[in-house]
């Protein structure tokens, strides 16, 4: 038996999965999908100032960050 764990103050799912799934009776958490994405659904730690097209600079320790604190959530 498993149930699909929504973490309340993350955002929604990117794309087509479960954040995090518990399964019973041990009681295993598979934590899947966690991106650096707040829970407005921003994605934080990039600089989108930059003139270029396809060049952010990105802030890699605020994006580490936050995509633990999403799995600390889905915890």
């Amino acid at each position: 038996m498993s149930e699909s764990i929504a973490p309340k103050g993350t955002a929604a799912p990117v794309g087509q999965y479960s954040r995090a799934i518990k399964v019973s009776p041990k009681h295993l958490v598979f934590v899947a999908g966690q991106v650096p994405i707040d829970k407005d659904g921003n994605v934080v730690g990039v600089d989108r100032s930059e003139k270029l097209m396809n060049h952010h600079t990105i802030d890699l320790a605020v994006q580490v960050r936050q995509t633990f604190l999403n799995v600390k959530a889905a915890l």
